[in-house]
């Protein structure tokens, strides 16, 4: 048997280190990629935007492997892999501790500020990690005739689909972000120093590894990190928990003996509110003659449950889909009166319904809906389901705004939205405007004489009473605020988030820029794709826009119907990690022309994209949960099958033709098209359009971009450069 020549240890020793290569890029992105909208209070834009300047960096960083080719790459990767072990917790510490410089305490930077701040952060990464894929592609190029660039697509994807599944879905909410990050940097110490040979790595080197990833294992299992970490983030506060849940990261902290809980930096709960609690029952309860059954949607449970039991209530049901928020607002020798409340840990939607349990009033009290998972409390849908679950003359209220004399532009815009999805199922909506405005929802009539209604019901409060609530005040700033709506405004409904819109507009208009202003940091980006080689780079750069595009559709939608995108992001990015695994894996033999091939493949996908809405409304409409999860992630497989063949049958045209050094130019044009896209996708397709919209957008480009192909064909059409 003859020993494996020198190629085939290379192209080896390469699918390791691309495996590698994927686990660490994936893992990394998955991490930084939560960590990221905790650390600068904002919301799931942020997610699409720091996605687009990931993908800007590592496609740039692939373009400069081009003009920077070592002369001994066999010597320069062992070392570039342990570099890219050691950067991300290193990065990740460089994020919490800068971040009360680039904005102050408790405000949130401008999404410019985001973008610029999140490519320093991660350049040194991104670049690093855009390098090594076509240098590692090149020794599977040794190592067999064929271009190895499909293959090397296909070991990448592999690698960053197994690091999710490990470390985001089996660890996630078990042990911190960080936590994961030197746990994947340990992994790749130890593997990378011992894939290659000692004339390769010295003894030394390998040293110095192992003392490293011993030392990543005793920071992260020995030491309270995270916590450490996080303190600069809560000047003045005692911070007294940090912990990573499944659904996002929480911190309780102690203010001059004030309590309060932050979910990814947004403040969620003041347990110890008693302006706040009045102010959440009795202008609800109020419209209520005896109410006995109450559901609380939301936190700050004692505060509630004691101000519902002055009603008389018999049982308040709570329910909260983060089980680790209960425990937190409970404060300790006051009470729950345990006998009458009973907390649920499941999704308040799907609790609503499928339970079937009918109550006289229903108290959303939760935050606005500045996010997509807030958003999904404030729609028509939901507040439909409500409806059915309120027994005659029953009556929602749910809390739209700290309490203003004037509202902006987006502001008013959003107010509208919600109260034209409240008036979508209900006859009657009543402002009442307090330390925050609330919309009170009802069939029966509602009243603004709240304290007179609650000293008839012999209910005593300290705040909400005639010294604090003036009913014919209360009436003149309501009328205020009710003039000032907008009644052509959409209802705000899953598919079409307009709150959520409105909210994102506001935040944008609040920081001095208007919302088009970011759009000028990828404009740079379509001008890799008219180099050399124009149309297959056109072609490529389409396909990774369109399914960047669709990913942040489906992510959104992910998010509006499950709501547990903080536990569940790593797995979609697997599931499309994994359909780009099979899709370059796949046999692609050479064609004389590859264009009609292309268009098929094209015309598959502008097909599959523009069918995804049925299967949207499909699970939004009753689906149980594991057979919506599964729906949702196979659409995130298919569209990755369908973006690495278009990457492998484009590559595969130019290796015949001995081209196979354009595979960096290829790559990059794939990344910046994902680029423009997500950044596109989130800021303005998907919150504008919507989800269903945005996918028929998506399926255009891929439309456009097959009738390109077969038009043009692919050999001899670019323009030389």
């Amino acid at each position: 048997m003859q020993p494996p020549r020198e190629g085939e240890r290379s192209g080896g020793r390469g699918s390791t280190a691309l495996v590698l290569l994927g686990f660490s890029t994936l893992v990394t992105q998955t991490v930084f990629l939560r960590e990221i909208p905790a650390v600068y209070t904002s919301n799931e834009l942020t997610i699409g935007c720091t996605l687009a300047v990931w993908m800007t960096l590592t496609g740039a960083g692939s373009a400069l492997e081009r003009k920077a080719h070592p002369r001994n790459p066999h010597r320069c990767i062992p070392f570039l892999l342990l570099a890219l072990g050691v950067l991300p917790p290193l990065l990740l510490a460089v994020l919490f501790t800068t971040r009360n410089v680039i904005a102050a305490p408790g405000t949130s930077p401008g999404l410019l500020t985001i973008l610029l701040t999140a490519g320093v952060l991660l350049a040194p990464f991104c670049l690093l990690a855009g390098y090594l894929f076509p240098l590692l592609a090149s020794f599977l190029n040794e190592s067999k005739r064929t271009s190895g660039a499909g293959r090397a697509y296909a070991w990448e994807s592999a690698g960053g689909a197994a690091g999710v599944a490990i470390f985001t879905v089996f660890l996630a909410g078990v042990i911190s972000g960080y936590q994961i990050l030197l746990l994947t940097g340990c992994v790749l110490l130890t593997v990378s120093v011992f894939l290659y040979p000692r004339d390769v790595v010295p003894l030394w080197a390998r040293v110095i590894a192992i003392i490293a990833g011993t030392a990543f294992l005793f920071v992260a299992f020995c030491i309270d990190i995270d916590r450490f970490l996080r303190r600069p983030l809560f000047p003045g506060q005692e911070l007294v928990l940090v912990r990573d849940t499944p659904y996002g990261v929480l911190a309780s902290t102690i203010f001059s003996g004030q309590r309060a809980l932050f979910v990814d930096g947004l403040l969620y709960a003041v347990p110890d509110d008693p302006a706040g609690d009045e102010e959440t029952v009795h202008y609800a309860l109020a419209q209520v003659r005896r109410p006995r059954e109450v559901l609380v949607v939301g936190s700050n449970l004692p505060g509630v449950v004691r101000e519902a039991v002055k009603h008389g209530v018999r049982r308040v049901d709570c329910v909260e889909i983060n089980p680790a928020i209960p425990p937190l607002t409970v404060v300790d020798g006051k009470g729950v009166f345990s006998q009458g409340m009973h907390i649920h840990i499941a999704d308040p939607r799907r609790f609503v319904r499928e339970n079937a349990h009918r109550y006289d009033a229903v108290l959303v009290n939760l935050p606005e809906p500045t996010t997509a998972a807030l958003n999904r409390m404030f729609t028509r849908e939901f507040f439909s389901d409500i409806h059915g679950r309120l027994r005659d003359g029953g009556v929602l209220s749910v809390p739209v705004l700290d309490g203003v004399d004037y509202l902006g532009e987006d502001t008013r815009a959003y107010v509208s939205s919600v109260a034209a999805a409240l008036r979508a199922s209900f006859r009657n909506v009543l402002i009442v405007p307090g330390n925050r405005i609330f919309l009170i929802a009802s069939d029966a009539e509602l009243h603004y004489e709240i304290p007179a209604l609650l000293e008839e019901a012999g209910v005593e409060t300290v705040f909400v009473n005639r010294a604090y609530f003036d009913p014919a005040l209360a009436r003149e700033r309501a009328d205020d605020i009710a003039s000032s709506l907008r009644r052509e405004e959409p209802p705000n409904a899953d598919f079409r988030p307009t709150a959520y819109y409105r909210t994102l507009r506001a935040w944008m208009s609040s920081i001095g820029l208007p919302l088009w202003a970011p759009l000028v940091v990828f404009l740079p980006l379509p001008a890799i794709l008219f180099r050399r080689n124009a149309v297959p780079r056109i072609c490529m750069g389409a396909a990774g826009f369109a399914g960047a595009v669709f990913q942040v559709t489906v992510i959104l939608t992910f998010q509006a119907i499950l709501g547990s995108l903080h536990r569940d992001l790593g797995v979609l990015f697997a599931a499309f990690m994994v359909g780009l695994a099979v899709g370059a894996a796949l046999r692609t033999s050479v064609a004389r022309k590859t264009g009609p091939r292309l268009a098929a493949t094209f015309a598959t996908g502008a097909v599959f994209v523009a069918a995804a809405p049925w299967v949207f409304e499909a699970i939004r409409s009753g689906t149980q949960p594991a057979v919506s999860f599964a729906l949702i992630l196979m659409l995130s497989v298919v569209m990755g099958v369908i973006v690495a063949r278009i990457f492998a049958l484009i590559v595969r045209e130019f290796s015949g033709a001995g081209e196979t050094e354009d595979v960096s130019g290829i790559y990059a044009a794939d990344l910046a098209g994902a680029a423009t896209g997500a950044f596109i996708g989130t800021v303005y397709i998907v919150p504008l359009l919507g989800m269903m919209s945005a996918c028929y957008v998506t399926s255009g480009v891929l439309a456009a971009a097959g009738v390109l192909a077969l038009a043009c064909g692919l050999r001899g059409t670019g323009t030389r450069g």
